[in-house]
């Protein structure tokens, strides 16, 4: 697997695959800003040309970190007090989307998770969601322009 994140244009690891990848020990997706620089530059040793660690938890705060070639960045956003199914190919799917359509990076990083986060509270009250997955269908028109319009 490291290999095939050596030839991306830019890997979306999370705390634990990113460890997986790197042969570091897991400890908690609880990282200091210098923990989560030293993850993202680890991942981005593999050979990919850019890095966006996803999920790492700090004060109530869900950051994406990532190097681009602007440098070590980090977007947060509010942490929500659950988890729905999906989140991370939606952030993915969404990021990369951005990406295609000729956003930058770090703007692509803050729309998709804009979009997923509020994907999630809108689905929130939606019978069986928890089970079925993070609703993003009835926002996903929001999307139209290539990054996510509230």
């Amino acid at each position: 697997m490291a290999g095939l994140v050596g030839e991306a244009d830019c890997a979306t690891p999370n705390v634990t695959e990113a460890c997986l990848l790197t042969g570091r020990s897991y400890q908690s997706d609880a990282l200091s800003r210098e923990e989560s620089e030293q993850l993202c530059r680890d991942v981005l040793a593999l050979g990919c040309k850019s890095v966006v660690l996803t999920g790492v938890l700090r004060e109530g705060r869900l950051i994406n970190a990532g190097i681009d070639e602007q440098g070590y960045f980090e977007l947060s956003i509010d942490e929500l007090p659950y988890h729905q199914h999906g989140t991370g190919d939606l952030f993915t799917s969404t990021m990369v989307g951005a990406l295609m359509r000729g956003y930058g990076l770090r703007q692509s990083v803050d729309s998709a998770a804009r979009f997923v986060y509020d994907c999630m509270e809108y689905g929130h009250d939606i019978p069986d969601v928890f089970d079925r997955g993070v609703a993003f269908e009835p926002l996903a028109y929001r999307l139209g322009s290539g990054v996510y319009q509230k």
